[in-house]
């Protein structure tokens, strides 16, 4: 929730949020891309970069990192963010495919 309201404290830590997506502990997994996504709306020039790195976490088999994965795209106005959100908008896990698609709807609506 921090990263929310003061993303901009985040840029600097940008890189161990980055290496965090590569963690075994899927807690860490998940805080991080969704750091990246808050981070990303205060620096739109790395959008693409950021999400780089959340796209492996939209195949996590883990599904908190999978809906972490969504709430970071749902923060990254992109036709590839939009793409990755309907995948996981079909995932196995009902979470997952709700909050997906609460993102996706939203951030359509938003590029409308």
């Amino acid at each position: 929730m921090l990263s929310r309201d003061y993303a901009s404290a985040f840029i600097p830590h940008v890189d161990t949020f980055k290496s965090a997506i590569k963690s075994a502990d899927s807690d860490l997994q998940s805080c991080g891309v969704i750091v990246l996504g808050n981070v990303g709306i205060e620096q739109p020039q790395r959008q693409d970069e950021f999400i780089d790195v959340i796209e492996h976490a939209v195949t996590d088999p883990d599904s908190e990192v999978q809906r972490g994965a969504a709430i970071a795209l749902g923060k990254l106005p992109s036709s590839r963010s939009i793409q990755l959100l309907e995948q996981l908008a079909e995932n196995s896990d009902p979470a997952v495919r709700k909050q997906a698609t609460r993102e996706l709807q939203q951030l359509k609506s938003e590029l409308a």
